[in-house]
């Protein structure tokens, strides 16, 4: 028994023969109608990664449950308020049982990638005191640690680490026009000073 690959023009047909044992007499058995199609080699990636394997190594327990794990994790060590914004619930249990790998995975890295998007204009709202307030300050402490400043609607000032601050959707591109003209004119002031 062989494998074979045959390529057929325009109205030719491929039939499977077989051959008598007993007189070697010849027959047709039938027509092969379905042409050979490549395997979705992406599909197959996806589906081996969503299952634990490394189709390279044929190992389990590599890519896709190790970010599994790597969720869970982060899902453990978030605060109570991170927890409930990212995955809408404060219990860990419940993250787990409320999502799949691939929901939380994709959750926490829309969480994350857009806590570290945050600019000038950009309303935040507090994790754990959930006040909104507009950034109008980017900053990094001596110990390297990265905050924000702002204003809320009442015209108070308020500041506080990054990692306690997510963004509302909302944005406020004049704010930093305002910001930069302002200093422009002070760094003008002080040039003709």
């Amino acid at each position: 028994m062989g494998k074979y690959i045959v390529e057929l023009k325009k109205n030719e047909t491929l039939y499977k023969a077989a051959t008598r044992e007993s007189d070697g007499t010849a027959y047709v058995c039938s027509a092969i109608g379905t042409p050979y199609t490549e395997p979705d080699i992406e599909q197959i990636r996806k589906e081996a990664y969503e299952q634990g394997y490394d189709d390279a190594a044929e190992e389990k327990y590599t890519d896709g449950l190790a970010d599994a794990w790597e969720a869970a994790r982060k899902i453990a060590n978030m605060i109570d308020n991170e927890r409930f914004v990212v995955l809408d619930t404060f219990f860990v249990d419940r993250a787990f049982s409320k999502n799949t790998a691939a929901e939380a995975i994709a959750k926490i890295k829309a969480w994350e990638d857009g806590r570290q998007e945050i600019k000038v204009g950009d309303e935040v709202e507090n994790t754990q005191t959930s006040v909104r307030f507009i950034v109008t300050h980017l900053w990094m402490n001596n110990r390297g640690e990265k905050g924000v400043s702002g204003f809320n609607y009442e015209c108070s000032a308020l500041s506080t680490a990054l990692d306690l601050v997510r963004k509302t959707g909302r944005h406020f591109p004049e704010i930093a026009t305002v910001l930069k003209k302002t200093r422009g004119e002070q760094d003008g002031k002080r040039r003709e000073e």
